[in-house]
């Protein structure tokens, strides 16, 4: 899939945005890429007016006014501190080190949040999968 492909980089606002749209409720994986195909990026759909989000998405209006109240910056602290505290990071679908073998299910994550580094070869792979909001 072409909205999956990975950039050279990502910078610190798309990370961001990605991380807001992924924990806001209403937002689903294949809804946010459906989305950055169609606006360009994170930031952009981000950037829209609420109107103008709900016109071209088609998400429910209790997904725009989530979005629209949503503690963003506050947010981004408790991540980051979170990560921070736990030695953990953040992998998106445009980085590089992004497992291209998570592309072949149907409902692939934008991102997710890992400890340690990630075998360049996998043949064998376990996930432990969580809910979106878990508890540190």
């Amino acid at each position: 899939m072409k909205s999956l492909e990975s950039s050279p980089k990502i910078s610190p606002s798309e990370r961001n945005a990605l991380l807001v749209l992924n924990a806001v409720s209403g937002f689903g994986n294949r809804k946010i890429l459906k989305l950055i195909e169609f606006c360009g990026s994170a930031e952009a759909i981000l950037s829209l007016p609420p109107d103008q989000l709900a016109e071209i998405s088609g998400l429910s209006q209790q997904a725009v006014l989530n979005l629209q109240h949503f503690p963003r910056q506050d947010f981004l602290k408790k991540e980051s501190d979170n990560l921070a505290r736990h030695n953990a990071r953040v992998v998106t679908f445009r980085d590089e080190e992004y497992p291209r073998s998570l592309l072949d299910i149907p409902d692939a994550p934008i991102l997710f949040y890992i400890q340690g580094n990630i075998p360049k070869k996998i043949d064998v792979s376990l996930a432990i999968v969580g809910s979106r909001r878990p508890s540190l």
